[in-house]
């Protein structure tokens, strides 16, 4: 109970910080996007075996960002495809104070999922990491859900882009481990691979690409996938 009212604490406070900014603000940016994937994969864990359409959109206020996500996906197991999935999302980022080679990132996320019956339907995640300012932007997050989750999870990667005009060509890899998070058992994840190419027309981003996943337990599975996502940038 004691963890469960820190984090809606947390919550609150990122969310009043969030609208006295937003408040304060004479100019907004962000995005709206919607991804089609062949499989929902989520922290090495195979959420849906079958394709999912994710929709999402973010609004950035100097340093705070407010984001929601959607999946309309299966889950595994059923076969009734449904808009099972909703995330909330309030983070800060920043510059690491004297060391502007680092930046700092924390926030919250509320998961919910409105076709799962009471009280299973909704979990609460707080989070923070640091990323690297430099070639291949090295960065470590961790994330820690007291309520559905009950364990925490660490993830490092690195990743890169290259633009050549209006065409962009990019690469993600990432690495995981679970400490006991959602009923796994603690251990290291997957190595994550995303390899992308990049078209931008008027605002709009046309992002294709492959995600492989290589298993690092027996707990997980080896998979590749394609991915197909739409953005359009707005504002400053």
């Amino acid at each position: 109970m004691k963890k469960k009212a820190l984090v809606l604490a947390v919550a609150v406070s990122f969310v009043l910080s969030f609208i006295s900014v937003l408040n304060a603000a004479d100019t907004l940016s962000g995005s709206v996007s919607v991804s089609g994937v062949g499989k929902y994969l989520w922290r090495g864990q195979t959420v849906s075996s079958g394709a999912a359409l994710q929709p999402g959109f973010s609004l950035n206020v100097n340093k705070f960002t407010f984001s929601y996500w959607g999946s309309d996906h299966a889950y595994v197991g059923s076969g009734d495809s449904k808009y099972n999935e909703s995330d909330y999302t309030v983070g800060f980022a920043d510059t690491v104070p004297g060391l502007s080679l680092l930046t700092m990132k924390s926030g919250f996320t509320m998961y919910t999922f409105p076709y799962t019956p009471v009280p299973k339907n909704n979990s609460q995640e707080l989070y923070g990491g640091l990323t690297a300012n430099t070639m291949l932007s090295p960065y470590l997050s961790y994330y820690y859900d007291p309520v559905l989750g009950k364990g925490a999870y660490a993830e490092a990667g690195i990743t890169q882009s290259f633009a050549f005009g209006d065409f962009g060509v990019s690469g993600l890899l990432t690495g995981g481990y679970n400490f006991g998070q959602w009923g796994y058992s603690s251990s290291f994840t997957d190595l994550g691979l995303t390899v992308g190419v990049s078209y931008t027309i008027a605002g709009i981003v046309i992002n294709p690409s492959v995600f492989w996943q290589i298993p690092l337990d027996s707990q997980y599975v080896n998979t590749a996938i394609g991915q197909l996502s739409v953005t359009y940038n707005f504002g400053s």
